[in-house]
């Protein structure tokens, strides 16, 4: 695996950690981003919410395309999965440490996935971007 594709590969599973971290306090119960969106999906009775729930699938589906060596396809996935989350985890960062209520926004689990999110980033578009000479070929 290109280096390019390991740091894509570890910004992935620094999101999948972030998402199992707290985002969401409620009390003195904290709550993971899975824990929140099903409250959220119940409460706003819209089953979009159930989406997240593949974050880690999609997200591991990418590392294995990396493995693989299908590294454009693996990039392009990285591309569209780590924008999507990163949406998602930018907007709860924004309102994280807020104290405005009985239910608040907590650090951790979104900034670490936002930071995980934008490394992943990078290293998608650095796979993309970087071209490696081909064995064999000229210089």
């Amino acid at each position: 695996m290109r280096k390019a594709s390991m740091i894509a590969a570890f910004g992935l599973v620094i999101v999948v950690t972030g998402t199992f971290l707290r985002w969401l306090d409620s009390g003195v119960v904290g709550r993971n981003s899975y824990q929140a969106v099903a409250v959220a999906g119940t409460v706003l009775a819209a089953p979009a919410f159930r989406l997240w729930t593949v974050v880690p699938l999609l997200c591991a589906v990418c590392v294995v395309l990396f493995v693989l060596g299908l590294v454009k396809t693996a990039a392009t996935a990285t591309l569209l999965t780590a924008t999507a989350v990163g949406i998602v985890a930018a907007i709860a960062t924004s309102r994280a440490g807020d104290p405005g209520g009985p239910i608040g926004v907590s650090v951790p689990g979104p900034v670490t996935t936002l930071a995980g999110a934008g490394i992943a980033l990078l290293g998608a578009l650095g796979s993309l971007l970087v071209r490696t000479p081909e064995p064999g070929g000229s210089r």
